[in-house]
């Protein structure tokens, strides 16, 4: 089966990659298609145009987390760039700051 990648999930998998993360595209989850999954970090990328609804997304983000995803950040898909690296980096350091505080924790 092929399958066709946008051009906004494909610009956003390169962001992300290089934060040195691997990723997968279009991954399922039950029946949810993520547009990136990051596995290292149980994280979602969702790339959002205007098919998508509000209410729907909050089932949807529901239905991830009992997937045990931990995190989900929704782009919108006129976004550019520079906003993209600029939220998925804010997020990056989130992470960097939860973990830090995790180890902290565990030597305490």
């Amino acid at each position: 089966m092929i399958t066709h990648y946008t051009d906004k999930q494909l610009e956003i998998e390169k962001i992300i990659n290089k934060f040195g993360l691997l990723t997968e595209l279009e991954k399922s989850f039950g029946k949810y298609c993520a547009d990136i999954w990051i596995p290292e970090l149980d994280w979602i990328v969702e790339i959002d145009g205007p098919q998508h609804y509000q209410k729907e997304n909050n089932k949807r983000d529901k239905e991830l987390f009992r997937f045990g995803i931990k995190l989900i950040t929704h782009l919108n898909s006129d976004i550019s760039k520079r906003e993209a690296k600029r939220i998925l980096g804010d997020v990056m350091d989130k992470i960097v700051e939860e973990r830090h505080e995790e180890r902290l924790e565990k030597r305490n």
